[in-house]
């Protein structure tokens, strides 16, 4: 039966039943699950005893699906878990194996004292994926590149600004740039680019490293070993612990066999970088597509970013930010609230 919310994209709806009907789920239960920043929408299918997922990708983004399906049958040769893909269409629709709804993001809400019992098997999984040759095809974030996706983005944030941004912009990425450029001199390794725990379901029954379940990751890349590690234990999403996350640091130091100082400087830039761009991010989906909620984590991520500027570089960096990216203050988020297009 068609739920009444699916007249959001009736489009996409045609061509969903007569997909279901020809992957065996046909007749099946829809309910919406929640969403993700992107115009992706998912379902959880119930048929009988069995359950599924449904990604429903825009048309404009078919290429997703496919992308998803050979990232996860990547991982899952690599001894991870990631969602058995069974069914996919050339225009977007994909069906696979439904992981359940113990995300670590809820788990932590309701037991905040298991912090270190899901992010360090977490952090093992970063750890391990870093051993394995990536797949094929991946782009690389270099420092030029981590810089620009900064700059495609920060315009969102910093045109609301009482004074125009443009040319402390400049300098902010230029001092940016300079801190990431020696980055590039350690080996990329595969990033699933959100791997935050919003998108991290904990099976308890598996073993091991199988243990962490992933959903995000159709977006891989080649990047710093940092870059996940950052958006997992500086979540803009949560607060992580001061102390989980120095375990995690170490964790991951010890099982990768890196410096754990040379670690913590290359964590802090790749996070300033992130935040960056996730404050751009932020503010594009209020004022664009009209999802003010993510505005909420602002204050959290503009206080990462100063205070990882600030350790790293306490001269000129955090300053250069501060002068481009005004603090998400009442002021602040009422004007990015206001502006939309």
């Amino acid at each position: 039966m068609r739920p009444d919310w699916a007249d959001a994209v009736p489009e996409r709806d045609d061509s969903v039943l007569p997909f279901l009907a020809a992957s065996g789920w046909g007749g099946a239960q829809r309910m919406p699950l929640a969403g993700d920043a992107s115009g992706r929408r998912y379902e959880r299918l119930r048929l009988g005893n069995r359950s599924a997922i449904l990604m429903i990708c825009p048309a404009e983004a078919a290429a997703v699906a496919a992308r998803f399906e050979r990232i996860a049958a990547w991982l899952r040769s690599c001894g991870f878990s990631a969602p058995q893909v069974w069914g996919r269409t050339a225009d977007g629709l994909l069906i696979c194996e439904d992981f359940g709804d113990a995300l670590f993001s809820r788990i932590l809400a309701a037991e905040p004292d298991r912090a270190d019992a899901l992010y360090l098997p977490a952090v093992g999984v970063l750890a391990a994926i870093g051993r394995f040759a990536s797949p094929d095809g991946l782009e690389v974030f270099d420092a030029e590149r981590l810089c620009g996706l900064v700059r495609e983005v920060a315009h969102w944030y910093t045109d609301v600004a009482p004074a125009r941004k443009g040319a402390a912009l400049s300098d902010s990425l230029e001092a940016l740039l300079a801190g990431l450029r020696p980055l590039d001199a350690v080996a990329k390794v595969t990033s699933l680019r959100d791997f935050h725990a919003g998108n991290l379901v904990w099976l308890g029954r598996r073993r091991g490293l199988r243990r962490v379940g992933l959903l995000d990751f159709q977006d891989a890349v080649l990047a710093h070993p940092a870059y996940d590690l950052f958006s997992l234990l500086s979540d803009a999403r949560l607060d992580v612990p001061e102390a989980t996350r120095l375990r995690g640091l170490r964790a991951f130091a010890d099982e990768t066999g890196t410096d754990p100082e040379g670690l913590q400087t290359d964590f802090r830039l790749i996070g300033v970088q992130r935040c960056a761009r996730i404050l751009g991010i932020f503010a594009r989906l209020a004022r664009r597509d009209r999802k003010p909620v993510y505005l909420e984590h602002c204050p959290r991520v503009w206080a990462q970013m100063t205070r990882n500027a600030d350790a790293v570089d306490p001269r000129g960096l955090g300053t250069a930010l501060r002068a481009a990216f005004p603090e998400p203050d009442d002021a602040m988020l009422s004007r990015l609230r206001e502006a939309v297009p």
